[in-house]
């Protein structure tokens, strides 16, 4: 997930304390969740702000998120049933395109001013063994995904930028397709999920020119951790801007791995991310993303995560992005967490014009 979200329950007599969340969801059919995120973020050094003398070096950005879900059991229906709607509201600067100059996008909750409906889907499972998904959907909520990364706030943690930062029509944050999902779970150590998703998800309309987006992914469990391969494919015709050439599809590969050693206080999870696209097709080739992160480590702060990681994009150009993040997520109450972080981005966009970006972040998440 690209983040923690904070739990609000209303149920018919009004407001639910948060206290009693949980138990009113195991109640109620109908749940709602509304989290509000703000961040600043300030270029200390480097980057566009360097290069073009800006006097401006910080932006003010935010994220709302509000979700209802609604369990068709609980009202007595059929088992295993789920309608899901996701409103996201988004407002604020654009520290890429402005301060920064990266690729790889140094805030996952950056994108335009704009209040949509992100994701708007049905779900039936079928007991633990299959389900099956219909409607707007966010690829990277099933797909090309690890928890551990999910704590940092550089976007490429999120989803690889040979996917996310090529010519491919991907149904991603800030703005869904229409997808169709299917995945089967056999087993608790192995699962497979195939996907096909809108080739174009701003237009929302299913239309032959816009070609489809096809992933399919494997994961499976070891001790303590998993592997996951996935491949993907969109159909869609676009202009190489590396070559000039016309094509008619895009395609690639990624890898992720994770391991987790806990024990009853505290846990340390590691991960490895990879993806590849052709050379030809795609101005960013391959990247790969690794971190560490460590829950619980501090005997005052149990709900507290720290995490160090370091990303790669490499350019059709021979040219290469690296950035180097390390934050703090510190839960102050059941409602708020505070999250700071500083980014290290070397070589920003793969441009050698651009200096070494020093950014710091200061994120806020609140439940309201």
């Amino acid at each position: 997930m690209r983040f923690s979200m904070m739990t609000i329950i209303i149920g018919l007599s009004g407001l639910i304390p948060i206290a009693q969340a949980e138990e009113a969801a195991n109640a109620s059919p109908i749940s709602f969740e509304f989290a509000y995120i703000g961040e600043a973020v300030r270029v200390f050094s480097g980057g566009l702000v360097q290069k073009n003398n800006l006097s401006k070096k910080d932006v003010y950005h935010d994220n709302v998120d509000v979700s209802m879900s609604f369990d068709t059991e609980k009202v007595g229906l059929w088992k295993g049933g789920t309608l899901f709607i996701y409103g996201l509201i988004n407002h604020g600067g654009d520290p890429t395109g402005t301060l920064i100059g990266d690729v790889q996008t140094a805030s996952n909750i950056e994108t335009i001013d704009q209040a949509i409906i992100h994701e708007f889907w049905f779900q039936q499972e079928f007991g633990d063994v299959a389900s099956i998904l219909l409607g707007l959907h966010d690829l990277n909520a099933e797909f090309y995904a690890s928890d551990d990364a999910g704590l940092f706030l550089n976007s490429t943690f999120g989803i690889g930028p040979e996917l996310s930062g090529n010519p491919v029509g991907t149904s991603i944050f800030s703005k869904a397709g229409l997808a169709a999902v299917i995945k089967l779970m056999p087993n608790d150590d192995f699962s497979i999920a195939t996907g096909v998703y809108d080739g174009d998800p701003s237009t929302r309309k299913l239309a032959a020119a816009e070609g489809k987006m096809w992933i399919g992914e494997i994961g499976v469990a070891i001790a303590d951790g998993y592997l996951k391969l996935g491949s993907w494919m969109h159909t869609g015709d676009f202009v190489s801007a590396v070559d000039g050439l016309p094509y008619s599809s895009n395609h690639g590969i990624y890898g992720i791995a994770e391991y987790s050693l806990s024990s009853a206080d505290h846990e340390i999870g590691m991960f490895v991310k990879a993806g590849v696209a052709p050379k030809t097709r795609n101005e960013i080739t391959h990247s790969v993303a690794i971190g560490i992160t460590l829950h619980g480590y501090i005997a005052s702060r149990p709900d507290d995560d720290v995490g160090i990681g370091m990303a790669r994009a490499q350019t059709s150009l021979n040219q290469a992005e690296t950035v180097i993040e390390l934050t703090y997520r510190a839960q102050i109450n059941d409602w708020m967490a505070i999250q700071p972080s500083v980014q290290w981005i070397n070589n920003p966009g793969g441009d050698p014009t651009l200096p070494t970006a020093t950014v710091g972040l200061l994120r806020f998440e609140a439940s309201i």
